[in-house]
């Protein structure tokens, strides 16, 4: 279901409601940029390194689709899935946009015209306090206040015994009539009309009518004021009401390589990002107390129930192939209630729904259910650990970074030289028959190793270090020795290894 300015106040009681019944929400988001050029974090960083180069995205771009799959269990076990796809778009600011990231998204047919003409306000914590204060303090000088002040002694005088209307000129202009009025009905409760009429710009003062209402008046005023300022405070705040109620609910919540999702949730929609990391830390664990990463659970299973590919799609193709589900049965466990048949299987098989927000938060939540149906008591101690994008380690959120897998390793080399050298020093420590396919080629992806370059040598495209990870278990000694032993092998001729590197390399811990 999609959400927009024009829909948020119809959906903001059934989506609280909702939120209240379901047992777990996914969330995806689409944004306008996830890079800046120039600033980036070499791969196999800590979490920290990655946070600073995505933090310069984040306070530069938008998330301007967040998909938000609420999951409710039914009585016999199944799931209810309501997926909302909320437009987010500012009506003032500046927009960024990333060519790259607008061409792959109009390539997956994002529907740009509801974004731009439909879109959804947002803002933060401080943000909506500034909103509200204004509400309560709508005069801007003292010179308006005292008009202010003025006409509020005229009425008090005039509500215990006047029956005839209030009748006053002042000498203002439209906007603080406006705010006057305003001011007036919640101050009053609604229980006096306020009508204003005049032309500043001929010279003219402004001429305040004030009538009393009689019960029923007022009971219909105050129902139709309170009304209008639902409309305009959902057309200030926008997704914040939604937002708030996430928030509120502390239900846990599920994403898919979810590092920069919830940097951009928390700037967008709680506090300005901070430039500290562990402060943010602190801000998330108080905002957002439960999330599971589903790239962090899937990256968990190793040997047979391993995934050969964590990204989501094919993430979540794979969880319902272990599943076993038929499409019929498939519908029976994740039901799509009246209002949410947009990603039934019939329809996604005529076009594509991935990467919209919505949908990615749909597969990300199925492949968390799935996960844990197929795989239980795996994921107990996966509560915060999210992955971080290029990061050898979990951004842990209640405690130290970790890593992902504990066998990793900084190999640093005296000599730049290509990661493709150092891949075939290990490549050639590997039994190459276990690794064959049924027509003799290697399969990579059974490979004990993966080997990245780290950091590039000044000046050329070379690497002096290198994040080496072993796919089973094993120490720096261990290490050390595989690779020695190349010394003592004979290599053929044909091979392209260079045993001089033995000399000058050193292995450290990650």
């Amino acid at each position: 279901m999609d959400i927009t300015r024009f829909n948020q106040l119809v959906a903001l009681p059934d989506f609280a409601r909702e939120v209240e019944r379901c047992e777990f929400c996914a969330i995806d988001q689409e944004m306008t940029g996830v890079d800046v050029t120039g600033v980036s974090a070499p791969f196999g960083a800590p979490p920290e390194a990655v946070y600073h180069a995505k933090r310069a995205a984040v306070v530069v771009y938008n998330a301007f689709q967040m998909g938000i799959a609420l999951f409710t269990k039914t009585e016999n076990n199944t799931y209810e899935v309501r997926p909302y796809n909320f437009y987010l778009l500012n009506d003032s600011g500046d927009l960024r946009l990333n060519l790259s990231v607008v061409s792959f998204l109009a390539a997956n047919h994002l529907n740009f015209q509801t974004w731009l003409t439909s879109g959804l306000p947002f803002c933060n914590e401080q943000e909506e306090a500034a909103y509200e204060e204004k509400l309560q303090m709508p005069f801007t000088d003292h010179a308006e206040q005292q008009i202010a002040d003025a006409l509020i002694e005229a009425i008090d005088e005039w509500m215990p015994a006047g029956n005839e209307p209030l009748v006053r000129e002042l000498p203002c202009v439209i906007d603080l009539a406006r705010r006057l009025q305003s001011f007036l009905y919640r101050r009053y409760d609604s229980r006096i009309a306020v009508n204003y009429d005049g032309k500043p710009y001929l010279g003219q003062k402004i001429k305040f009518t004030l009538t009393k209402l009689d019960t029923n008046e007022w009971i219909s005023e105050k129902e139709k004021r309170r009304l209008q300022c639902e409309r305009d405070r959902g057309q200030q705040l926008g997704f914040r009401l939604f937002w708030k109620i996430l928030v509120q609910s502390r239900k846990p919540i599920v994403g898919h390589n979810f590092m920069q999702d919830v940097m951009f949730m928390i700037h967008m929609h709680e506090t300005p990002i901070s430039q500290d990391y562990l402060e943010f830390k602190k801000v998330l664990q108080r905002t957002l107390p439960s999330i599971y990463d589903t790239k962090t659970m899937a990256t968990k299973l190793t040997g047979d129930d391993a995934f050969p590919v964590t990204h989501l799609e094919p993430l979540y193709q794979e969880c319902r192939r272990r599943a076993g589900f038929s499409s019929d049965q498939f519908t029976q466990e994740y039901r799509l209630p009246p209002g949410f048949y947009g990603y039934n299987d019939s329809a996604v098989k005529l076009q594509s729904k991935a990467h919209e927000a919505a949908y990615d938060a749909y597969m990300t939540g199925i492949a968390f259910s799935l996960m844990h149906k197929l795989y239980p008591g795996a994921f107990m101690e996966m509560k915060n650990f999210i992955s971080a994008f290029g990061s050898a380690y979990f951004f842990c959120v209640d405690t130290d970074d970790q890593l992902v897998n504990p066998s990793t390793f900084i190999l640093k080399c005296a000599v730049p030289c290509h990661s493709e050298e150092i891949e075939a020093l290990f490549f050639a420590t590997e039994d190459i028959t276990t690794k064959a396919t049924e027509n003799g080629k290697v399969d990579m992806k059974k490979l004990s190793y993966q080997v990245n370059g780290l950091a590039i040598s000044e000046g050329a495209k070379n690497y002096s270090s290198f994040c080496v990870r072993m796919k089973q278990a094993m120490g720096i000694d261990d290490l050390h020795r595989r690779l020695q032993s190349l010394r003592d092998k004979e290599l053929s001729p044909s091979t392209n290894v260079n045993p001089l590197l033995l000399d000058l390399i050193t292995l450290h811990n990650a």
